[in-house]
């Protein structure tokens, strides 16, 4: 097996050092990453980010009572937003 360095293995897009591999991801992003695809996008992007507000918003209502400081884990969220949960098991922080 090739020996690949700090790039991961398999390495990234950008990092992979065959051309015919590279040429092949490529295409993937490249129809992905279209206008017309990214046009299609902003409206799952635009309700996905108001559900996220949203939630918020709901977290504070519920856990600031008394004058409680509500303490939510961005990264975790953005994690859900994006899919790419950090730990999907935890909740959000609340103090």
């Amino acid at each position: 097996p090739e020996v690949w360095d700090a790039w991961g293995n398999p390495p990234t897009l950008i990092a992979t050092r065959d051309v015919a591999g590279h040429a092949h991801r490529r295409k993937a992003w490249s129809r992905a990453l279209s206008i017309s695809a990214v046009n299609d996008y902003n409206a799952i992007v635009t309700t996905r980010a108001r559900q996220l507000v949203d939630k918020w918003k709901i977290l504070v209502r519920e856990h600031s009572a008394g004058g409680k400081t509500v303490l939510i884990d961005v990264a975790q969220w953005m994690g859900f937003f994006t899919c790419v949960p950090r730990d999907a098991s935890r909740e959000p922080t609340r103090d």
